[in-house]
This record gives structure tokens, sequence and C-alpha cells, in this order.
């Protein structure tokens, strides 16, 4: 008996940050103030500890903040073959086939069976992507079906 692979269907999923991810960063930096502030008013540490302790969680959050900020929007699609990323379009651009480019890998980082999170590398660039199951309800399970399958697709190899 022979098993076949069968390629899950073309698929195409917007890519954003999304509130769920800014919701989960935002409460983690309330519990971490609250969390300071019992400590900085029940400590006997030295007032300069406390000082860099605020300082040390203030850069934190706003190292958050602008990674969140700076995660990729666009579109990443399956075409059956591989995948395929199109950054967000500035105003004025028109979307076509030409705006997308080929992604060299693409791996989980983790899966919540709502969200994904992956790493995607195009050239020498890699991506982090954040998708989520309310940014294309219809076409979630064949998108996780493409994302743990290409990992059985080999890539075209170069010829010499």
């Amino acid at each position: 008996m022979t098993l076949r692979h069968h390629s899950p269907p073309p698929v195409q999923m917007c890519v954003a940050p999304g509130p769920l991810l800014g919701a989960g960063a935002a409460a983690v930096a309330i519990a971490g103030l609250l969390a300071l502030s019992y400590w900085w008013g029940f400590s006997s540490a030295a007032w300069w500890l406390r000082g860099a302790v605020a300082g040390v969680w203030l850069a934190a959050v706003l190292w958050a903040v602008r990674a969140w900020q700076r995660l990729p929007t666009g579109v990443l699609r399956w075409d059956g073959q591989g995948w395929l990323w199109q950054p967000r379009l500035r105003s004025g651009e028109t979307a076509n086939e030409k705006n997308f480019v080929a992604l060299t890998a693409l791996q989980v980082v983790f899966d919540m069976q709502f969200v994904l999170g992956l790493h995607g590398t195009v050239g020498a660039k890699r991506y982090f992507f954040w998708l989520q199951r309310s940014a294309n309800p219809g076409g979630w399970d064949a998108a996780r079906r493409a994302v743990y399958s290409s990992a059985l697709v080999t890539p075209p190899q170069a010829v010499p």
C-alpha cells in the first residue's frame, strides 16, 4: 500500500499583531506594575535598587511596545506549492502577484489552536508572523493544515 501526500488547498491569511496580542502584553505589563508597586511600598531595599528595578520594568515595557508595533502586517498565502508573503501595501499601491515574495522557510513557534506564531524567512531577513483565527475564520483550518504540511514539502534545489 502506497501513501500519498495531498497538499492542502490554497489559502490566504491576513497577518497583523491583532488586539489579542496587545491585550496580553498590556495585561503582563499591568501585572508587573502592580507587583512592582507592592514591592516598592513594602520593601526596605535601598532607593537606588527600587529605582533600578522600576527602570528595568519600564525598559521592558517600552521594548515590548516597540516590538509589537514593528510586527509585520500583510498577507501570507499558501498556493499549494509554497508560502508567499506580501507586506502591507502603501497607500496608492495596487495589489497584484508581483507584490508577493516567496518564503524560503516557515516554522511554527507556538500554536494555541486559535492563534499561530510563525517564523518566516525571505532571503536573509527573518519575520515573526502572528496569525489569528478571527482574521479568516473560514480559512483557518486550511491555513493550519498548510502550515504543518509545508514542513513535508521540500523546497526546489538550485541547479549548479
